[in-house]
């Protein structure tokens, strides 16, 4: 191991490999409670009120949906 961490060490070959991904889906209602609970331990209604003061200051768009629609006028802002 010592080795290891002392010696040189040489890169012959590197080919560098770019990937199109597609960006994460947005968060439906039940998927943004669940995280938050998880990682925060924050309970579904303080959640939902966080989200909507969140709404009111135009930090984020409409999240009280079920679904993953996306309108053609937010689409194209996007875009």
């Amino acid at each position: 191991l010592y080795k290891v961490k002392t010696s040189k060490h040489i890169v012959e070959y590197y080919k560098q490999k770019t990937e199109d991904r597609e960006p994460p889906k947005p968060l439906i209602t039940s998927t943004l409670q669940y995280g938050a609970w998880y990682l925060f331990r924050i309970k579904p209604k303080k959640t939902m009120k966080i989200a909507q003061e969140l709404f009111e200051k135009g930090f984020i768009t409409y999240h009280r949906t079920d679904s993953y629609r996306i309108s053609k006028e937010a689409h194209e802002k996007m875009v």
